[in-house]
């Protein structure tokens, strides 16, 4: 055993004191960050209870634009840096998110002539999805009625997006067939799958490993086919992934995809995502480094959720979850611990997805489908959404 010598025993003495002191800033810059967000958000919640009396908008509008807060992070540019004022990352959590509104068409009431909404199947922080009737063809059918009221330019964006993501006909994207607005809501009509979204199913019951690499190759053949038309679709994770009873695998809810040459400087600047699956560069707002190495990451922090049961990042709540995905130091825990079973080549695969570094992740989806396909018994599946 060697002996430690005085100078040694006072270097590791200040590099703990160091690291202690750094943690102690980190700690409290959360803190700080943490107060101010629930103090503006208290204040936003008595504006909506005027709003409220005064019939200036719909409840169901307002508690959905609040529940936004803590379910996604379209927001305004954060960047995690402790000389960045924690004040302004709370207000910035805070803005623009009540407007005034129309009463949305109740259930089983007709949206138009050829549509009749049956039953409400879903909803968003931004968006109510609903079982309807395709009423020439007596199919059912999708609708998702999104939530924000639009001007001129909103209508032209919104058709310029459906426009492009209808075109993307893959075996395993869900189709969009026709578009409309209500008022001044929008929405889109799309194929009804006999099945569960993966978070549905993650409710239930655990994947199989084997149901874990096919949802990946799947989902990975979709993100390829789409990177192909230099879309990005920014926001994969387990609710945007359908399950059929048959087994069939479908990526939907492209309405946060990109191109990235149409974007205003405005949407630039703003972090959309969710907060769980978001990559790094995603959360930092760094749009210039958005692409398809961030749609890699998403889709490991996917896999990682379905394979482990937990999610990467498991913030105390969404400032902390994006500090923790934006710090490039940070890593999560390798899945393998969360649940012993998992292959090892399966655990480097998605772990490799998420990496921090742009550069240390895959070129592209073709070589994660590759490596899927290579692990063993990869090919067969005994599926069941129950």
């Amino acid at each position: 055993m060697g002996v430690e010598l005085p100078f040694e025993r006072s270097e590791k003495n200040k590099n703990l004191k160091a690291f202690k002191t750094k943690r102690m800033a980190t700690s409290s810059f959360l803190t700080e960050i943490r107060k101010t967000y629930e103090k503006n958000l208290t204040r936003l919640r008595k504006l909506r209870s005027a709003l409220e009396e005064k019939s200036f908008t719909s409840e169901s509008a307002n508690k959905k634009k609040l529940e936004k807060f803590t379910t996604t992070a379209n927001i305004t540019k954060v960047r995690y840096k402790e000389d960045y004022a924690s004040s302004d990352i709370a207000n910035k959590l805070c803005m623009h998110y009540l407007q005034t509104g129309e009463n949305l068409p109740p259930d089983g009431l007709p949206l138009s002539d050829v549509y009749t909404l049956l039953s409400k199947i879903g909803e968003g922080a931004s968006s109510k999805i609903y079982l309807a009737k395709d009423n020439n063809l007596d199919i059912l059918c999708v609708i998702k009625l999104i939530l924000q009221t639009g001007s001129e330019e909103t209508r032209q964006k919104f058709y310029a997006e459906v426009k492009t993501t209808a075109k993307l006909r893959h075996p395993n994207i869900v189709n969009i067939f026709y578009a409309n607005h209500i008022g001044s809501y929008f929405y889109y009509v799309m194929e009804y799958i006999d099945g569960a979204s993966c978070e549905d199913i993650m409710k239930k019951r655990p994947f199989s490993i084997h149901e874990a690499i096919h949802i990946g190759i799947c989902t990975a053949k979709a993100l390829q086919y789409a990177h192909a038309s230099k879309i990005i679709h920014r926001d994969v994770k387990p609710a945007n992934i359908i399950m059929g009873i048959d087994g069939t695998v479908k990526l939907l809810d492209l309405g946060l995809a990109i191109n990235p040459r149409f974007l205003n400087t405005d949407e630039r600047n703003k972090i959309v995502g969710t907060p769980y699956y978001l990559s790094p560069e995603q959360a930092r707002a760094e749009f210039e480094h958005i692409n398809e190495k961030s749609d890699i990451y998403c889709l490991g922090a996917t896999l990682y959720h379905i394979l482990a049961g937990k999610v990467p990042f498991p913030g105390k709540h969404l400032v902390e979850t994006i500090a923790m995905v934006a710090n490039m130091d940070l890593a999560p825990k390798n899945p393998g611990f969360l649940r012993a079973e998992i292959p090892k080549k399966l655990e480097d695969i998605v772990m490799k997805c998420m990496a921090k570094k742009q550069e240390k992740r895959y070129e592209n989806m073709g070589e994660i489908i590759v490596e899927l396909e290579r692990i063993p018994g990869s090919s067969s599946l005994n599926f069941s959404i129950h």
